[in-house]
């Protein structure tokens, strides 16, 4: 593998009785692998090393639980992974931003085995499936409204008992990536790491028009409807709406410390993103390190990179001591 580093509540362990005291969620069951590694389809067994997947799939030593909670006037699903038994330890917090659009590569089980790796290093982790899931997935914002369904994870963590709310990281893969530098604005983070987002969708939207006029999936959990008719504004303000989901024209308005991985030979979403992020950052004076591999992927799957290493070693370096 080559790579080019260019800078450097109290929560019971019961399900059924989780929720704070001004009722803002509440939890409705366990997520947990239900299919073995030898009957995953062919990508899984690619993406994940067996053992390991096992590992995570039989853990007692974790959990995930399945909250509700409110977002502004929406009802989102999170996913929590955290300690099955907690004591009076506080773990640092990793937000987890799912990347895909609408139903399309949101969270499901095999999420778990990255979750697993993540609270192996120490993390609890919070992920939000964000409003626009299940039947209201076609009308996805990528990047609208659904950045305040993880602005809003607040209203979780910081009524947990054993999070230390003084260490709470950000990671965001693909359009979470995208979603991870909107939300950094609006929350207090240590640090963030952005895998493969898009930073420049004034470019980009060129080269993927069917985000434009929407698709047709053979699978109608997966359609989506297209900017054009998700946004009202778009004839007029499709520049803007643009803009409002790329990073590289706010850049400024970053500040919390950056770690950019990106495959050279990424075909989903190019490099360019990173590195015209990268250049917008270094402009401004902000923290940041990139990391470029060059060996063919989009997710950098810790199986073959040692994207996820580099993700814990930065979260580590912007940890600050607390009681």
């Amino acid at each position: 593998m080559k790579q080019i580093i260019i800078v450097a509540l109290v929560l019971f362990a019961k399900v059924g009785i989780c929720q704070n005291n001004s009722g803002n969620f509440t939890t409705a069951g366990n997520i947990a692998i239900t299919t073995p590694f030898s009957k995953q389809y062919e990508f899984m067994k690619w993406y994940y090393d067996s053992a390991y997947f096992e590992k995570a799939r039989l853990t007692k030593q974790y959990e995930c639980l399945k909250l509700l909670y409110k977002s502004d006037t929406a009802t989102v699903e999170a996913w929590l992974y955290k300690p099955t038994i907690v004591t009076a330890k506080k773990f640092p917090l990793v937000i987890y931003n799912r990347g895909g659009m609408g139903n399309f590569g949101n969270l499901e089980q095999t999420n778990l085995v990255d979750f697993f790796k993540i609270a192996e290093n120490g993390f609890v982790v919070l992920a939000t499936k964000t409003r626009f899931a299940g039947a209201n997935g076609k009308y996805d914002q990528h990047g609208g409204i659904d950045v305040d369904d993880i602005v809003n994870l607040k209203s979780i963590y910081e009524n947990l008992s054993y999070i230390d709310t003084a260490n709470v990281f950000m990671y965001g893969f693909s359009r979470g990536g995208q979603n991870t530098y909107q939300a950094s604005r609006r929350m207090n983070l240590k640090a963030m790491v952005v895998t493969a987002g898009t930073a420049d969708w004034v470019s980009r939207i060129n080269e993927r028009r069917e985000f434009i006029e929407g698709w047709t999936d053979d699978d109608s959990s997966m359609n989506y409807c297209g900017f054009a008719k998700v946004f009202p504004g778009w004839k007029t303000d499709s520049m803007q709406i643009l803009k409002d989901r790329s990073a590289i024209y706010w850049a400024e308005q970053i500040n919390v410390p950056v770690l950019i991985l990106q495959s050279r030979q990424d075909n989903k979403v190019p490099c360019y993103n990173a590195l015209k992020m990268a250049d917008k950052l270094q402009e401004f004076n902000k923290e940041y390190s990139l990391i470029v591999y060059d060996e063919p992927s989009h997710s950098l799957p810790f199986k073959y990179f040692d994207s996820y290493d580099q993700m814990f070693k930065w979260f580590n370096k912007h940890k600050i001591k607390t009681k």
